[in-house]
């Protein structure tokens, strides 16, 4: 019985998910914030601004998934079409900069409280990997995608009921991700420490902070695993090691915001590419930090 529930753990996060769509529709088909969103875009001239703007306060909370809150409000706004997928991209992008610089987020108290560094310290330490990455969300969104990748959908409001339609391919993923995430965190100090008994050099130890985050996909054991290598190696380690297993976590299959980003708005290659080239930029600045 405990392990189902070790099992099931955070399951609630796919009634929570099912909840979040219904709310969009609703709010969609009523056209409740299309007077909001009108003022807000003859106030945000671009396009492109607004959507990052309303996805990253939206998804500003530590939550585990937190694309589907930002999701929802995009949800909103998003077409049907094939440009549906640059919303995705958006709201991926625009809610996973917390993690370097946010006091909410694991990722940032973990380290501070093992270590025993300053927050101040550890932004000096993490700055420019926090600088790399929001350069590169930026020139993506204002430089790479166009005003004209951007659709607003605004729907008049709608006097007639219409039936609720519930994405049950994505709960069904999420479900799925969510259980066999458990399954592997249930052993994830096993998995660790074998990884950890074959070499203490430098080189195996980035392999760890890299492959440990990717099949954890936990941003808490992430931060675990980097704190933990930093104590061996040494504080002027802690950019490389974060930014291995940042984009161990960025890619993870068991990352269920990658999940949600790629099944609710249809996100294709494009993002795997993006991500790839920002784990790329990252491990680079932390391997010159050394």
């Amino acid at each position: 019985m405990e392990i189902l529930f070790k099992l099931l753990d955070e399951i609630w996060f796919v009634p929570f998910i099912a909840a979040i769509m219904v709310l969009s529709q609703w709010v969609n088909d009523k056209g409740y914030f299309v007077p909001f969103y009108n003022f807000l875009e003859k106030k945000v001239k671009s396009k492109r601004l607004l959507i990052v703007l309303i996805s990253a306060v939206s998804g500003v909370l530590p939550v585990p998934g937190r694309v589907i809150i930002s999701a929802g409000a995009l949800d909103t706004l998003a077409p049907t079409d094939e440009r549906r997928k640059n919303y995705g991209i958006i709201s991926y992008l625009s809610t996973h900069h917390y993690y370097f610089w946010s006091p909410l987020e694991a990722t940032v108290l973990i380290p501070l409280s093992v270590l025993g560094i300053s927050y101040f310290y550890f932004l000096s330490l993490i700055a420019p990997l926090l600088v790399a990455i929001i350069g590169i969300i930026f020139y993506y969104i204002f430089f790479v995608l166009k005003e004209e990748d951007i659709v607003i959908n605004k729907i008049k409001r709608k006097e007639q009921k219409t039936a609720i339609k519930i994405k049950w391919d994505v709960l069904v993923l999420v479900a799925g991700i969510i259980i066999i995430g458990n399954a592997i965190k249930m052993h994830s100090d096993t998995i660790i420490n074998f990884f950890m008994s074959f070499n203490s050099s430098i080189f195996f130890a980035c392999l760890i902070a890299f492959v440990t985050s990717f099949i954890l996909g936990s941003s808490s054991r992430f931060a675990g695993v980097t704190t933990l290598l930093v104590t061996i190696f040494g504080i002027n380690y802690l950019p490389l090691f974060f930014a291995l297993g940042y984009s161990g976590y960025l890619i993870s299959p068991m990352h269920k915001c990658l999940v949600i980003a790629k099944s609710y708005f249809n996100a294709d290659t494009e993002l795997y590419k993006i991500l790839l080239f920002i784990g790329i930029v990252l491990i680079t600045i932390g391997y010159l930090l050394v």
